[in-house]
């Protein structure tokens, strides 16, 4: 199906677009593909002869949804307005990707009544320009693997969060994230489950994840956190509006505690990790260290842990990792559980504010 630019779409209550095809809506900055409400007189006119009787609100048609088929469908200039579906049960987003990996450029969703866009599966679009507002969660659902495909995305007006929400943090294939990957190029992403590396995952200066919940970045192969002094790599709690400002929009009605999420988990495989300048910040849950190196044999250069509930370091299992320049700052122990042969792997290392 091939849209030319201008075309209005106005969809009743009942309406959904549903692409098991391909779907080319080519329209232009000055005469955009438009999917809206019946009750949208601001584009088409008073389609419904009500003379402005009623207004369009979020909720009034269903959604854009495409399939795990519709992956050539291409997207230039479309906006969707006044979509979604906001049932507590199943909330449905106003546009939703299921195991497809479509490309859009200058996609504008807006005023909607759940998500603006919704990866599900293994979705990985390539959304450039982009501009999510008005919704609840500006981009839900995504992978690691897809944070790559979005670039000079906006997002504003959202009701819980103006970021994309990585559901799965499974990283199966080499992944690079950096801050123009994210919206606003705020640098952060939210997490709500755990991260499991198990290919080479590289972060660049300025990007920060916000964990929800007890979650665990599990490293099994390689990971580079290229941080800066100026710009670290920063794992935090979503309560953090120190680092990446207010991201849960409370107002600051909750404060960040040491053990709002779990830890750094570094793993056997993972002797090839590079940490530059990566700032670890509220972890510690479940009674573990902030970082635990497990058989691991990595390099931390200037990293920073803050406010840990248990210890900031703990080496276990025959680990002999590089550890320099670091700082270890208000957990239980500043790094404990390491063997004597590993003392020499530490130099230039600072700790303050820790209970014992």
């Amino acid at each position: 199906l091939t849209i030319p630019p201008g075309v209005v779409f106005k969809m009743t209550s009942t309406a959904r677009l549903n692409v098991f095809g391909t779907l080319l809506a080519q329209g232009t900055a000055g005469a955009p593909v438009v999917l809206t409400s019946i009750k949208d007189d601001a584009f088409g006119g008073d389609s419904n002869c009500d003379r402005g009787a009623t207004l369009p609100a979020p909720g009034d048609w269903g959604n854009l949804n495409f399939t795990g088929t519709a992956s050539a469908s291409n997207l230039a200039h479309v906006r969707v307005r006044y979509a979604g579906t906001s049932v507590a049960a199943a909330p449905e987003a106003a546009v939703a990707l299921t195991a497809c990996h479509l490309a859009a450029t200058h996609l504008r969703v807006e005023l909607v009544a759940a998500a603006c866009l919704d990866l599900k599966g293994s979705s990985l679009p390539i959304v450039s320009n982009g501009a999510f507002d008005g919704g609840t969660i500006a981009v839900d659902g995504a992978r690691f693997s897809a944070l790559a495909g979005f670039t000079g995305c906006t997002a504003s007006g959202n009701s819980i969060y103006d970021a994309i929400v990585a559901t799965s943090g499974l990283v199966s294939t080499p992944a690079t994230i950096s801050a123009a990957n994210t919206l606003n190029a705020s640098g952060v992403v939210v997490v709500s489950g755990n991260v499991d590396v198990n290919a080479t995952l590289t972060l660049h200066a300025g990007v920060i994840f916000k964990f929800v919940g007890p979650r665990t970045v599990n490293v099994n192969q390689t990971l580079f956190a290229n941080g800066t002094s100026a710009a670290p790599v920063v794992f935090t709690s979503i309560f953090d509006d120190a680092v990446g400002g207010d991201t849960d929009k409370d107002g600051g009605a909750t404060t960040p505690a040491a053990g709002d999420w779990s830890r750094v988990l570094f793993n056997s495989q993972s002797d090839a990790s590079v940490a530059l300048h990566l700032h670890v910040r509220y972890a510690g849950g479940a009674a573990s260290a902030a970082i635990l190196t497990a058989q691991s044999n990595c390099l931390l250069d200037g990293v920073v842990v803050q406010t840990s509930a248990s210890a900031c370091l703990s080496l276990q299992n025959n680990s002999y990792p590089t550890i320099r320049n670091c700082a270890f700052n208000g957990g239980t122990y500043a790094v404990r559980d390491v063997l004597i042969e590993a003392i020499p792997g530490f130099t230039n290392n600072t700790a303050s504010g820790n209970a014992v």
